[in-house]
């Protein structure tokens, strides 16, 4: 301990810029460290939709939907669903819902086969789901429809939530 202190005072400039480096790099650490937590917390249930099928996303959809207080959730049949996979309710609105997995932007199809789906259904509201985006043309027919459009950046909202 003696030679330490000795070598301290002999080199104070040295050991200051030593410690800084130290404390700096502790910091730094600690920084990085809250930081990939954050990340954790924000793809927590955020799955890597590669090993899926269309009908595995539904069902997750659903789920999601039921995590976020959507209630009444219901998959329709596979073929000859109207463009609907998933009815559901929220504070007595109905919603009709189509699931997308895809790995390119969506176009307007699915918006036009979901806006008709849920005037079938008779639900208040049609949404699109997807882990994707959406091309121009699917925002501009949906807000000329009214039809929600939700893509990756929504789903990760609702797992966050």
């Amino acid at each position: 301990m003696k030679y330490m202190a000795q070598w301290i005072t002999e080199n104070f400039i040295l050991a200051a810029v030593l410690g800084c480096v130290l404390v700096l790099a502790i910091v730094l650490t600690i920084l990085l460290l809250i930081k990939k937590k954050r990340i954790d917390r924000l793809n927590f249930g955020y799955p890597d939709f590669e090993g899926m099928d269309g009908q595995d996303f539904e069902v997750w959809c659903a789920q999601l939907l039921s995590d976020n207080n959507f209630t009444n959730i219901r998959l329709t049949k596979g073929s000859g669903d109207q463009g609907v996979d998933i009815l559901a309710s929220r504070d007595d609105v109905w919603f009709a819902i189509q699931c997308k997995l895809y790995s390119s932007p969506l176009g307007n199809r699915p918006v036009q086969e979901v806006y008709a789906g849920k005037t079938i259904y008779g639900c208040h509201v049609g949404v699109v789901m997807t882990n994707s985006t959406f091309t121009s043309g699917a925002r501009e027919a949906a807000e000329k429809t009214g039809v929600l459009l939700w893509g990756r950046d929504k789903l990760a909202a609702l797992v966050r939530e």
